[in-house]
């Protein structure tokens, strides 16, 4: 009796190691990341061109960055919801502060589109055509043709993440491509932290600051919301 219940514990235990485990194996969802994408655009003239791209987050900051352009775009979600977005100049060390947005724009989809490129209002309308994997390793395959687009979609659901992601069109084709994933939260804090030291304007007060010779050649350049 006492070896089978020692059995019964020993199976106990090895359940509950397995579950603990398959947590640990999903717990990047819950934690920083620097995800890597190629963007690949493509005209009908054959004329096509590639750009690499990061995805930075955190449970309450998303920011994506444009290595070419030295750019970033933040976007900072305070408790109710609410999304503030800031622009990052990286070779200016400068930045742009815009508004609160209203709760209209702070939609859990409107976040979505930044934290994940793709909100799941939109794999909900898709079609799952296949998927392979298991646990957090899961890869599903959607599709989507509306309105002359079609959107074809590889997605890791337990990460919350694109692994690829194409819309095209008679006009042109644009194609989201992960490259690399990093959880080093200390990597991730660094970024923010880092630009958490520019010198910053309120968008608001930019026409004050004309005089400025570094934001005066931002506005001649232009910079986008």
């Amino acid at each position: 009796m006492k070896k089978l219940s020692l059995i019964g514990f020993v199976l106990a235990s090895f359940t509950m190691q397995a579950h603990a485990s398959l947590g640990n194996i999903c717990q990047p969802l819950q934690k920083a990341a620097k995800v890597q994408y190629s963007i690949e655009t493509r005209q009908p003239t054959g004329q096509q061109s590639r750009q690499d791209f990061t995805l930075w987050r955190t449970s309450q900051k998303v920011a994506h960055q444009y290595p070419l352009k030295s750019l970033s775009q933040q976007w900072t979600r305070s408790h109710d919801g609410r999304l503030t977005q800031t622009q990052y100049f990286e070779q200016e060390l400068r930045a742009i502060e815009f508004e609160t947005q209203s709760p209209q724009d702070s939609s859990q989809a409107h976040w979505q589109k930044k934290f994940q490129l793709i909100s799941s209002q939109l794999i909900k309308a898709m079609d799952l055509v296949t998927s392979k994997g298991r646990a957090c390793d899961l890869l599903e395959y959607y599709q989507l043709e509306k309105d002359g687009v079609l959107h074809q979609l590889s997605w890791l659901p337990n990460k919350n993440l694109v692994s690829r992601y194409r819309i095209s069109s008679a006009k042109m084709s644009k194609e989201w491509l992960l490259q690399s994933v990093n959880y080093d939260a200390d990597l991730v804090a660094d970024f923010f932290n880092a630009r958490d030291h520019y010198q910053a304007t309120d968008f608001a007060d930019i026409g004050d600051h004309e005089s400025d010779p570094v934001l005066s050649k931002l506005i001649h350049l232009g910079f986008s919301r």
